[in-house]
């Protein structure tokens, strides 16, 4: 059997040998173009990551390709109603990395406002020994906005409840009843009453640049965004506009439109705090993700069901 691992994201050794104790293993990007046809062709499972691309053109070259299971939460990347069509089951990991990516949204929202990155340059260019650091905005009791109230999004309002008495109100594409939050059906309207306003919303063309030009406005000149979503939810080029122009006080991103590129003029930005995808880059997290992978692999040739098949494909596969 044929596995192709469609990722450039490090894996851990551990689980390659897993791997490859299940079958033959090959990197996308690491094959010979000579070898690639074959090895397409005979592929029955392929592993990605939350940011690997798999649309239809490279579906349709593995005509044995039975199961894709995804090495993290988002699967906008993979083309569904090709899948649906042809049968092929996807799988992704949800929920075992719902702490760590909500510590990174916390800790993204309190730097960003505290300004510690900015504080931390001006000791370093000796800036201190000629005056203070400027006073800056306290997390404390902060309207924080969540747009996105899945398994992530309940942790970041969790934790900044509980640790820093935020006052929280989500943007979902339904109420949930039982959550204590304030709820709103619009985005732009929600950034109007946030200070700061934290992204957690799956890819894809249903929220692609939800954050543009008008939510920025409304967010205000103080206010804070944070993406640890999919880079996707964010018109970059509106992004920067507005921190040019001071429409919005700052920014935390860990999650960017084209991975690794980034644009200069974000680069630049003195108000924009820039992660490299890390929200879920924790040994735990990655451990328990691969554990994941392997037991939907393991599942699906022992008895052709998986444990996490992502909901667009439930009805159609009829697990």
């Amino acid at each position: 059997m044929r596995i192709l691992i469609n990722t450039l994201a490090p894996l851990q050794q551990w689980f390659l040998d897993e791997l490859k104790a299940l079958g033959e293993t090959a990197f996308l990007h690491k094959l010979p173009a000579i070898k690639r046809a074959e090895f397409l062709q005979d592929a029955v499972l392929m592993v990605c990551s939350g940011g690997s691309r798999a649309d239809a053109e490279l579906l349709k070259k593995m005509p044995k390709l039975k199961l894709i299971t995804v090495y993290g939460t988002g699967y906008d990347g993979i083309a569904l109603d090709e899948c649906r069509q042809r049968g092929i089951a996807v799988t992704n990991t949800p929920g075992v990395m719902s702490e760590d990516v909500a510590d990174t949204a916390c800790g993204l929202l309190l730097n960003c406002a505290r300004r510690f990155p900015q504080a931390y340059r001006h000791i370093k260019s000796g800036a201190w020994l000629k005056s203070s650091f400027e006073l800056s905005t306290s997390l404390h009791g902060m309207r924080t906005g969540i747009a996105g109230m899945g398994a992530i999004g309940k942790e970041i309002a969790r934790k900044l409840s509980l640790g820093f008495s935020c006052e929280i109100a989500y943007f979902a594409r339904h109420e949930q009843k039982d959550l204590p939050y304030c709820f709103f059906n619009d985005l732009t309207k929600l950034a109007s009453w946030a200070q700061a306003l934290v992204l957690i919303l799956p890819g894809g063309k249903n929220t692609f640049h939800i954050v543009n030009d008008e939510v920025l406005k409304a967010l205000g000149p103080e206010g804070l965004l944070i993406n640890v979503g999919r880079g996707s939810l964010v018109d970059t080029r509106a992004l920067i506009k507005a921190l040019d122009a001071h429409t919005i006080g700052g920014c935390g991103l860990d999650v960017f439109e084209r991975e690794p590129c980034m644009p200069a003029e974000l680069l630049r930005q003195e108000r924009a705090l820039l992660l490299p995808h890390v929200g879920s880059a924790t040994l735990y997290s990655r451990d328990a993700m691969a554990t994941c992978v392997l037991e939907n692999i393991k599942e699906f040739l022992q008895n052709g069901r998986t444990k996490t098949l992502v909901p667009q494909l439930k009805e159609s596969l009829q697990q």
